[in-house]
């Protein structure tokens, strides 16, 4: 028994190593292939991290709802500068952005292009507002009790429909990623399924030769199924190094974002599980592209 083991897994050993040495003989389309790999495996990771990191910061920030409070109308810098410190001055505050009446104005106008009829009042109708954001376990309630007995405040509005929206998008992207995953998951098997057979047909005399000497359909597979492994795992590798390039180059551009409106945005869930989805997931679509391949040719060798 030991010693059926140990020729078992010499054998497995031998098509290892003689499929890695052809692969070090066909570089060029090996590399292609594992581009081809790597890019479909990529895509739907990608967006898996997209739908991941909305989900958090949904999670994150819808138990801190912003809330936007108007003030009186025609209320001057001094009280409006004095209320903005008395609101900074809260506990449950943690930030707020101000917005002045001409610049409420500026964004109306350009926003209903009603440029010239509001010109046409004389006046800036619309008041001072700021928009504050609150800490984590807040209660809101109170927080609006507080602000409403504060003297020129007017109005206030509980800010809530951007984070649906942003539950919406991550919903969208959640089901986008499984449709990509699922169609990019049939094009790599596609794909390490052709790159096989042509190594087959390549090989074709030498399996004729070991049909011919009562070489099992498993003896003859065997290194096909192991070249489709080279190609996924290849591929996730290769996909997983296009991910974490792609994060790196977001990096920047992500933080400038979330100061600007100041959260903070960090990519998340790129760890040692996805990492190892991508390997696993790209030797698997190896292994079943390659074995429907070779299936496949083993049958029309043994037909020749």
């Amino acid at each position: 028994m030991i010693d059926g083991l140990r020729r078992y897994f010499r054998a497995h050993r031998d098509a290892a190593v003689e499929t890695y040495k052809f692969l070090a003989l066909h570089t060029f389309g090996s590399v292609i292939v594992w581009i081809i790999i790597g890019a479909s495996l990529a895509l739907p990771a990608g967006l898996y991290l997209a739908s991941y990191n909305l989900a958090r910061v949904q999670a994150e920030w819808s138990s801190r709802p912003a809330l936007s409070v108007f003030f009186t109308p025609g209320l001057d810098e001094t009280a409006v500068r004095a209320l903005r410190e008395r609101i900074d001055a809260m506990p449950s505050v943690v930030s707020q952005v101000f917005v002045s009446p001409d610049a409420a104005l500026r964004d109306l106008s350009s926003r209903l292009a009603i440029k010239d009829d509001l010109a046409a009042l004389g006046t800036n109708p619309l008041p001072a507002s700021v928009l504050l954001t609150t800490a984590p376990g807040a209660d809101l309630t109170a927080v609006e009790s507080a602000l409403r007995r504060l003297p020129g405040v007017d109005q206030i509005v509980v800010e809530r429909t951007w984070l649906r929206r942003v539950g919406a998008v991550s919903e969208l992207v959640t089901r986008l990623s499984w449709l990509t995953a699922a169609l990019l998951a049939l094009t790599a098997a596609i794909v390490a399924g052709s790159a096989v057979r042509l190594a087959i047909d390549e090989r074709l005399e030498e399996v004729l030769v070991l049909r011919l000497v009562g070489a099992t359909d498993t003896q003859i597979r065997r290194p096909f199924l192991y070249l489709g492994v080279w190609y996924g795992l290849g591929g996730g590798l290769l996909g997983a190094l296009v991910l974490s390039l792609a994060i790196g180059a977001m990096t920047d551009p992500l933080r400038a974002l979330s100061a600007s409106y100041g959260v903070n945005i960090e990519v998340a869930g790129f760890d040692a599980d996805l990492l190892g989805a991508l390997i696993v997931g790209g030797s698997l679509l190896g292994v079943l592209g390659a074995s429907i391949s070779a299936r496949r040719s083993t049958r029309r060798a043994q037909l020749t």
